[in-house]
């Protein structure tokens, strides 16, 4: 092998080191940020402290990825994706002002301005939310409801509607958090709306207790029997 060679050689193995270290790097970090911003949707913890704006989107939670699509966005002729990349950014540094990126947040938030928080909310989930999390996040809960409005009524009807509401109320109020604590706070939303729901079933009288069936264990179930004359022994001549 020449020497040239062996410099080619030695140089591609260096570079595939490089390579190989920013890649694994890059793999270790992303993972440890998706566990942060876990943590952090569910405590409102950041490594910079509770609720700080730059340790919010060190992590990539908040605003963070609008902010790089709309920094990407500026580099381009399309002025279409600008326009929503800079609606989205400034939806979500809406929410992220007011605290919608963690499940505290959002509480402190709709128990200080019950109103505003829920205009911060729409305001994040329209502007600031791509068409397939639209879908994920409201679509699949407001189907759901849609399909238990116009269901018969089995008794349970209310329960099952209650769910429904709650879930869609929560996949708008979390649309800025991760994927485990939007999961967590959906599922206690569906938790308490169906709880409330079957209250309304017990109000509306359609929830019957079913019979226990330790009360007819071993009752015989008495009914008419009808005989006939000859049976009875009775004459049909002379009665």
């Amino acid at each position: 092998m020449s020497r040239l060679s062996e410099t080619q050689v030695a140089a591609f193995t260096k570079e595939l080191e490089k390579i190989s270290s920013k890649w694994y790097s890059g793999a270790v970090k992303s993972v440890s940020d998706f566990g942060k911003r876990q943590v952090h949707g569910l405590t409102g913890w950041t490594p910079k402290g509770y609720n700080n704006t730059r340790g919010i989107e060190e992590i990539g939670a908040g605003a963070a990825s609008s902010r790089a699509w709309d920094a990407a966005a500026k580099k381009t002729g399309d002025f279409e994706e600008r326009a929503r990349a800079a609606a989205a950014l400034k939806a979500n540094e809406a929410a992220q002002a007011a605290g919608h990126t963690s499940i505290p947040g959002i509480v402190g938030s709709f128990v200080k301005d019950p109103k505003n928080a829920a205009r911060t909310a729409w305001r994040q989930q329209w502007d600031g939310t791509s068409k397939w999390e639209k879908a994920l996040l409201l679509g699949a809960p407001t189907a759901g409801l849609a399909m238990d409005t116009v269901s018969d009524d089995d008794g349970h009807k209310g329960e099952r509607m209650g769910a429904g509401i709650a879930s869609t109320a929560a996949g708008l109020a979390t649309g800025g958090l991760g994927f485990v604590p939007g999961m967590v706070a959906g599922t206690a939303a569906g938790y308490l709306g169906s709880k409330a729901g079957k209250q309304v079933d017990k109000l509306r009288g359609k929830v019957q207790a079913p019979p226990n069936p330790e009360d007819a264990k071993g009752l015989a179930v008495p009914h008419e029997r009808e005989m006939s004359p000859s049976a009875s022994g009775q004459s049909q001549v002379f009665g």
